[in-house]
């Protein structure tokens, strides 16, 4: 038991902690829910004041391609968060899987900018846009996972009042800012996005090698630019080209300003307009 909820099976287990499918012991809720319990624990009542704060502001996020967070807590002192049960298929998995044309595979991440561009507009960062959190549901619906990870914006700096109580990082979507332990503003999203547009387009992603070592690795996302995605996929047009590399530039100021930016030139070029 973990609060109100009885573990059922593990779903998976990483650096931020592990993640059950569940059930409410009381059956107040009959369906079954995923619950991630986190790795580290809370001690100082300052840091749960702040869980319960952020907690709530994320539960407000009500967007269809956004897997709602229903509930959260504290229990034998881990926090754990509670949220719809999203069953699907990974977004670059389900364009392999089922051949998805380079004009569905950009009307399938339009989707991903929609449920992005309503959290920034409520002033939450992601932080961890990757395949593994961005799902394609069988009804062919894009679901985001993970907002409970995520951080509040406020005038586009982060401080120790609006900071999450959770700072994770994949080495395959952190922006070279996150890397070097910057402040982060929504620009570091639109660099996520773009190391996602790149893996969705090409089946790979820019800056992520499995077998390098971490110097290796930190040395792709800070100083190596990435190759223009019609060197791996030659069906990407240019002007995608151009989309995607814009939304990776290393200097945030380079990069789209906002992800109704992106999705826009994402709009014309499906409508065929520069």
């Amino acid at each position: 038991m973990v609060g109100p909820y009885r573990l059922l099976t593990e779903l998976g287990r990483g650096g931020m902690g592990t993640v059950y499918r569940v059930e409410r012991a009381d059956r107040e809720v009959s369906r079954h829910l995923a619950l991630k319990v986190a790795a580290d624990r809370v001690f100082a009542p300052e840091a749960q004041r702040r869980f319960i704060k952020e907690r709530e502001i994320l539960g407000g996020l009500d967007h269809p391609n956004i897997v709602r967070l229903v509930d959260g807590g504290v229990s034998a002192g881990r926090r754990y968060l509670v949220m719809e049960l999203a069953e699907g298929t990974p977004i670059t998995a389900y364009c392999r899987d089922h051949r998805l044309s380079t004009v569905e595979r950009v009307r399938l991440f339009r989707e991903v900018c929609a449920a992005i561009l309503y959290a920034h507009q409520r002033l939450v960062l992601h932080r961890d846009i990757k395949p593994g959190n961005v799902v394609v549901r069988p009804d062919g619906q894009v679901r985001v996972l993970d907002f409970g990870i995520a951080q509040i914006v406020q005038a586009a700096t982060l401080t120790a009042d609006t900071a999450t109580v959770m700072h994770p990082m994949s080495l395959a979507c952190a922006s070279p800012e996150q890397l070097r332990g910057e402040p982060l503003a929504l620009t570091s999203d639109i660099y996520a996005l773009g190391t996602l547009l790149f893996e969705v387009l090409t089946g790979t992603n820019p800056q992520y090698r499995p077998e390098a070592s971490l110097e290796e690795a930190m040395r792709l996302v800070l100083d190596t630019a990435p190759p223009a995605p019609s060197r791996l996929a030659p069906n990407v047009p240019r002007d995608l080209d151009a989309v995607t590399l814009k939304a990776l530039a290393k200097a945030p100021a380079d990069r789209y300003q906002s992800v109704g930016e992106l999705d826009a030139d994402l709009g014309r070029w499906l409508e065929g307009r520069p």
